[in-house]
């Protein structure tokens, strides 16, 4: 079944709750992609007059750790229709246990399938004409079909544009005529004060104008929150506020995010001499965080520092008891999630993401296997 007919179911379920005034939890990633992409779902149902609404940002751990226990709370809240956003496309078992509590389900996604399908209504834009999209730029298009449906001109869409730029830029999706757009008219509204939190971190930071060259700048400080409490920071800061909390919010999170930088700055220091020193480098590079800072974004962002270096794909991991957790980037039209799933799925506990940011969690016994298979594969093919 398409995304376009799915997409259209997605509305009418989403129509039919605020009809029968359902209680929805919107169920997000917690990256700038997932929180960026609940947000503008949040807002965009407000402004269509949808009352019970309620978010919860414990997404990416939800998938594979505590998804069924999640799941258990919104039955026990009363909840009928959960919405993931920037994850769920590989969450079949978790989206039976909520079918099983008499809860609906509708994913928001843009990973590639790595198995089976979930039951369920699927929006998942990972390959065909609807491909290079963020999880956030899934959602802007279920919002424009929402607005559409309701009536409204498209024009008021617009205003989420600065938050689809966000997630494009900190996810990596390919810059394809129509992102780069996007990215344009995102910064110029921020720049216009359209999101007052946005325009005090980049006043913060000393960016007095936004262009699309220093935007990174901005958006790697809203890339990876330590925890629960700082996804919600996030999204109170992207959402806006008033003066005096947004200010707070401004320095707690650059507080976290220069903490961050050192222990990314310790990691790669210490894996580049080791590069340099290593002659001929393999056409995938595998390095290790053994400072296992608790915030999983560290892992990718020494990634992408070390893909700017090399110019090649690059796995970095981390050691949690007798497991490996790993995560991934590379250029501009490498794709990690062919070569993870040109491995053999049993060496794996799961995987999953996008062409250019992916990752993966094994047994240690089988990492040396994954290994070779990703080197292997990287040696012949793009």
């Amino acid at each position: 079944m398409s995304n376009q007919i799915n997409i259209v179911k997605a509305v009418k379920r989403l129509f039919l709750a605020k009809e029968r005034n359902e209680k929805i939890v919107l169920w997000g990633d917690y990256d700038a992609d997932g929180i960026s992409g609940t947000l503008i779902l949040y807002e965009g149902l407000k402004n269509l007059g949808f009352e019970n609404l309620s978010v919860s940002l414990s997404g990416r751990a939800g998938t594979h750790e505590r998804g069924e226990k999640e799941i258990e709370k919104f039955a026990e809240n009363g909840i009928s229709l959960i919405v993931s956003i920037d994850f769920g496309i590989s969450a079949n078992e978790k989206i039976k246990a909520a079918f099983k509590k008499g809860i609906d389900f509708i994913v928001l996604d843009h990973h590639t399938p790595s198995g089976i399908i979930p039951a369920g209504i699927i929006v998942n834009y990972f390959d065909g004409r609807y491909k290079n999209k963020s999880a956030a730029g899934v959602v802007f298009e279920l919002v424009k079909k929402l607005y559409r449906q309701a009536k409204r001109p498209k024009e008021e869409t617009e205003i989420f544009l600065d938050l689809v730029a966000v997630s494009i830029v900190s996810d990596k999706i390919s810059l394809t005529k129509l992102n780069k757009k996007i990215i344009i008219e995102g910064v110029k509204r921020i720049n216009r004060g359209n999101r007052a939190g946005l325009r005090a971190l980049a006043e913060r930071i000393k960016i007095k104008n936004l262009t699309v060259d220093n935007f990174e700048n901005l958006v790697s400080r809203i890339d990876f929150p330590e925890g629960i409490d700082e996804e919600n920071n996030l999204f109170r800061l992207m959402g806006g506020g008033d003066k005096k909390e947004i200010k707070k919010l401004v320095i707690k999170i650059e507080k976290h995010y220069q903490e961050a930088q050192s222990i990314i700055k310790r990691i790669f220091e210490k894996n580049i001499k080791k590069l340099n020193a290593s002659g001929s480098l393999p056409k995938a590079i595998f390095v290790e965080n053994e400072f296992n800072w608790p915030q999983p974004g560290i892992s990718g962002l020494v990634a992408n520092e070390l893909v700017k270096k090399f110019n090649r794909p690059v796995f970095v991991y981390s050691r949690l008891a007798d497991k490996i957790k790993s995560s991934g980037r590379a250029p501009e039209d490498f794709n990690l999630i062919k070569a993870l799933g040109s491995c053999p799925k049993k060496l794996f506990d799961n995987f999953g993401g996008h062409p250019r940011a992916a990752g993966f969690k094994a047994s240690i016994e089988n990492f040396e296997k994954i290994e070779e298979c990703l080197k292997k594969y990287f040696q012949w093919k793009k």
